[in-house]
């Protein structure tokens, strides 16, 4: 394998580092930013795992797809991703964040991207690609995460397009009393991201916005009623208790599968339920595509997560606050608690909130 090729970033950030981590570990949000256009498949195999693909354009127009392998982070401290290309001029790309307090409050950056080619001969072409297009798309979201830290703003690109008059209209004249509820979740469908309109949780906005829960929940439902909101039923995953699956109407199949954490689930479970709303469709066709699968900001309950090559070692220093926690182990490729486990097969372990 030919020696890699190793883009660093060096960056101060003006905001703590648990401040720093919740957005630079959003890897969905920054790959949006940075415009990667990235998209992402599944494949389910016979053994009823998961195989997780991307797939990108290129410098020069190249089309690569590669493996999504598991990431490793400890919050908030460092994440490290790796993806194995199946075809083209590269053979592995590894891309690190690490994050360090300072004295002053503000955080240390470094943010770095390595790329191995599939050999010598393709050295050139790797090194283009990092050099003219990937970089440039990285050094623009760094820029853009770093602002935003410094409380000048969310990255533009990230801003709604506007409603078509047909949409106002039908926002103008909805029923939903009482009349400030309306105004803040019209303000939410005009200016909130796509991804955020796309699952508006009731108590996590009444919180936000300082208005009563029953009130906010009672004026949700009268959107529904007049055609701006949609409900749908999210089916949540136990281990990162994200969405995992989200419908408008909930299935009698027995299980479901979570893209984040590469596992299956029995839907069955009382607390594997909630409700969300989201934009109508007829208001705002709102699909957004997954820019990034393995994010940690996808699953903020796990404060550590390694994975390890067989006869691998590793330590950690945690400082924990008082409370119960849970240390998972287990083989990287195990998608089913169930299935027997390979001695020598590389194996991911995961220290979890309760």
């Amino acid at each position: 394998m030919a020696e890699p090729i190793t883009k660093v970033w060096e960056l101060r950030s003006p905001a703590t580092i648990e401040d720093t981590w919740a957005v630079f570990s959003d890897t969905d949000r920054f790959n949006r930013v940075a415009e990667l256009g990235f998209k992402f498949e599944q494949l389910q195999l016979s053994d009823g795992s998961v195989r997780r693909t991307g797939k990108g354009v290129f410098f020069a127009g190249i089309t690569a797809e590669w493996e999504e392998l598991p990431w490793s982070w400890k919050a908030p401290e460092w994440y490290r991703s790796t993806r194995r290309f199946l075809g083209g001029p590269a053979e592995e790309m590894t891309v690190q964040l690490r994050l360090r307090p300072e004295a002053d409050g503000t955080t240390a950056v470094r943010y770095s991207v390595s790329v191995t080619p599939r050999n010598f001969l393709l050295r050139p072409i790797v090194l283009a690609d990092l050099s003219l297009s990937s970089a440039p798309k990285v050094e623009r979201a760094l820029s853009a995460l770093l602002t935003e830290l410094s409380g000048r703003g969310a990255p533009p690109c990230l801003a709604p397009p506007p409603l078509a008059a047909e949409a106002e209209a039908t926002l103008d004249r909805a029923r939903i009393e009482p009349a400030p509820i309306k105004a803040k979740l019209a303000e939410a469908l005009r200016t909130l991201p796509l991804r955020e309109q796309d699952r508006l949780m009731p108590l996590r906005l009444a919180a936000e916005w300082k208005v009563d829960p029953d009130t906010l929940i009672l004026g949700m439902l009268q959107g529904v009623r007049e055609g701006v909101l949609a409900m749908r039923w999210e089916l949540i995953c136990p281990s990162c208790v994200g969405p995992a699956q989200r419908t408008e109407r909930i299935s009698e199949a027995a299980r479901v599968h979570c893209s984040s954490c590469n596992i299956w689930f029995d839907r069955t479970f009382p607390d594997a339920v909630a409700v969300s709303f989201r934009a109508a469709p007829a208001l705002r066709p709102n699909e957004v595509p997954v820019e990034c699968v393995g994010s940690p900001a996808k699953q903020p309950i796990v404060i550590l997560r390694e994975r390890l090559e067989p006869e691998a070692q590793s330590e950690h220093t945690l400082h924990l606050k008082p409370g119960a926690y849970r240390v998972h182990l287990a083989p990287a490729g195990e998608r089913n608690p169930g299935r027997a486990r390979h001695p020598h097969r590389r194996r991911h372990g995961e220290l979890r909130r309760p």
